[in-house]
């Protein structure tokens, strides 16, 4: 695992809301996978978020759809740490 420079984590988050959309470019989308693939951190602020975001969509369809109790706890965990470095 190499590491990685916290610049790379915040291009990151800034382009993730486009990367689940499917509206980056095919090379914007590897680095991506590629960071993730190194990233920790990011690949489980990505997988809750993509949780998140097929939760709400969901929610908008008027699905219903539970949260199970782990998943909403590390939710709530990243975004604590999230919320710590900023």
């Amino acid at each position: 695992m190499s590491k990685i420079d916290s610049k790379e984590c915040d291009k990151f988050c800034d382009l993730l809301s486009c990367y689940l959309d499917n509206e980056l470019s095919s090379d914007k989308c590897r680095k991506i996978e590629l960071h993730m693939k190194d990233c920790d951190t990011c690949r489980a602020f990505f997988e809750s978020f993509e949780f998140t975001v097929e939760l709400s969509r969901k929610i908008v369809r008027c699905e219903e759809y539970e949260m199970p109790d782990e998943v909403g706890q590390r939710l709530r965990e990243i975004l604590r740490t999230r919320c710590k470095e900023c």
